[in-house]
């Protein structure tokens, strides 16, 4: 995936390929949040590796840096690549817990994408500046090609 600017010219990139090329994420769903802070987009693994996950990525214009929500919200998985955005920057999704293992408790829950950024970034020991590791930075202001 490549996040572009106005210009055309990659700010940032990051492969959902695994690592032999086989397999990887595919993207079923994605959007700009109403206040254009946030991308979402949601995925299954191709290769069947935990086919009861949906990751639910979010990137991040300001700090130019792509989370995952269930990473970043302790006790939580995404089970549905579905989801709702809110306006301003809030994202509906479906969740179960990891409380007792991976139950039947699947509910929705809304996420404020600005709260969430902010616990990742303090759970990954980042300041307001650090990209996170699994991206490549490249310049400011963003659209996006998949």
């Amino acid at each position: 995936m490549q996040i572009l600017n106005a210009s055309g010219m990659t700010r940032l990139e990051r492969s959902f390929a695994s690592s032999d090329g086989e397999h990887g994420v595919v993207i079923e769903k994605a959007t700009w949040s109403p206040d254009s802070e946030f991308f979402v987009f949601s995925g299954y693994s191709s290769g069947g590796h935990q086919p009861w996950r949906a990751p639910l990525f979010i990137y991040g214009r300001a700090r130019n840096t792509i989370y995952e929500l269930d990473k970043c919200v302790p006790g939580i998985a995404v089970v549905e690549s579905g989801f709702e955005m809110v306006a301003p920057h809030l994202v509906r999704v479906t969740v179960a817990s990891f409380s007792h293992g991976l139950g039947e408790d699947h509910r929705s829950e809304t996420y404020d994408l600005r709260d969430v950024v902010h616990k990742c970034q303090i759970k990954d020991g980042a300041s307001p500046r650090d990209p996170h590791p699994h991206t490549k930075p490249v310049r400011s202001g963003a659209w996006v090609q998949l």
